[in-house]
């Protein structure tokens, strides 16, 4: 008699990984586009639209309006560009929704990735980002999009060049992190708390990782990066 044949496990290598948290985030995406299909232009988008056609690109009378105390000239450029390109034109605006959540997800995956590895626990935060509906409502609203899209993109990015420079000491991850970080507080006034966000992260991971002094190693060795 012949021995049964061992029943196949599923194997978590890191190339699956990798797989499988393209997967994931290709899922969100489909989710997103369907979201952004059943939606349209509303309230703040109109005022914000209607601002963009009317106004110079690099007027103050657009980039700098007060719009119910928000500071966000990117995002009046940004929408003002569209208006002149397709005004009012929703599957221009919806399809750019969804590059920026690809964007987003894009940014949270590579620092998950250097702060676990490519192991199957990576797969955890990065569900709870991309399925848990916290950040739907802001996603299919274009007004509220403008503004929470950069912020996520630069909080997750911010991290994660926070954690290369520690590790590397290169001066590119000063020049990204800084990049990223301005042109999401011209989108959003609160992105001025990402680089503080940043640096309790990398606090945090440096306490995980068994560092003795997290917070003065956190500071000292990025601190290029949290001057500029």
């Amino acid at each position: 008699m012949t021995s049964p044949q061992p029943e196949p496990t599923l194997t978590f290598t890191p190339r699956r990984v990798t797989q499988l948290a393209f997967v994931l985030i290709g899922c969100q995406l489909v989710i997103r586009i369907w979201v952004a299909a059943s939606n349209y232009f509303y309230w703040d988008d109109l005022i914000l639209m209607g601002r963009g056609g009317r106004f110079p690109l690099f007027s103050s009378e657009l980039l700098l309006y007060d719009h119910d105390g928000h500071f966000m000239p990117a995002a009046f450029f940004f929408t003002g560009l569209i208006a002149r390109i397709a005004p009012y034109n929703w599957a221009l605006s919806a399809a750019l929704l969804v590059i920026g959540q690809a964007a987003a997800s894009l940014a949270l995956l590579r620092t998950l990735r250097l702060v676990l590895g490519r192991r199957p626990a990576l797969l955890i935060p990065l569900i709870l980002y991309l399925f848990v509906p916290l950040t739907l409502p802001a996603f299919s609203w274009w007004a509220a999009a403008l503004n929470a899209l950069p912020l996520q993109i630069a909080l997750a990015w911010a991290c994660g060049d926070a954690i290369k420079l520690y590790r590397t000491g290169q001066v590119r991850y000063v020049f990204s992190g800084t990049a990223v970080f301005v042109i999401s507080l011209l989108f959003f006034e609160k992105a001025v708390l990402v680089p503080f966000v940043a640096l309790a992260f990398l606090v945090l991971y440096l306490r995980t990782q068994g560092e003795g002094t997290p917070i003065r190693s956190a500071v000292t060795k990025c601190r290029r990066l949290w001057t500029a």
